[in-house]
Order: structure tokens, then sequence, then C-alpha cells
């Protein structure tokens, strides 16, 4: 598999139904890195784009909620640039609905 290289000041973990810790090669500072499953995950991701922390945001996850965040971020946070990061090969469908639902849409 081809290692992907991102630059970021931020990152959201977007992994769906479970909190997973994705391998990120040569962060070793963690406090950029957030998971969005509490009301203070949120609250700490939008102050930090607020305050202009953030100019670079790299959201781990492929999913009808990532894809929300991301909506909503470029609406609001038109100069942070959003990078969408997902490893799986199945298409977001597929890994959410199954393959016949897929097949049919």
């Amino acid at each position: 598999m081809k290692e992907l290289t991102q630059d970021f000041d931020g990152v959201v973990l977007a992994s769906g139904a479970r909190r997973e810790a994705r391998k990120i090669n040569g962060d070793h500072n963690r406090d950029n890195v957030s998971f969005l499953e509490t009301r203070q995950e949120h609250k700490a991701l939008k102050e930090a784009l607020e305050n202009k922390k953030i100019k670079k945001l790299a959201v781990m996850g492929l999913n009808m909620e990532s894809l929300e965040l991301v909506s909503t971020i470029r609406r609001e946070y038109p100069k942070v640039h959003v990078t969408v990061v997902d490893d799986n090969i199945e298409s977001m469908l597929v890994c959410k609905y199954g393959q016949k639902v897929a097949d049919s849409l």
C-alpha cells in the first residue's frame, strides 16, 4: 500500500461507529488530534477554528458524518484547507449500507 503524506494543523478522526486512533507518522504531540464524540470535543474544534489555530485540517474517515463536518467547515471557515483521508478500498455506500443497497443506488 502506498504511504500517504498530508500536512496538517489539526486532525479529526471520523472513524464511524467506534473510536479508533490511526497511526500518524511524525506526530508525537496529539493535542491537535480530535475525535468528535462529545460536546466538549466539538466545542474544542470550533474554538480552534475560530481562533485560526487550524489552517489545514485533515479529516480521517469517510462517512456521512465526516462529509457533513467538512461541508460545515468549508461553509463557515472558507480559509481552512480541508482534506478527507480514507483507506477503505470499498466505496462509502458499500461500507455503510452493504453491496446490495450500493448497487441499487
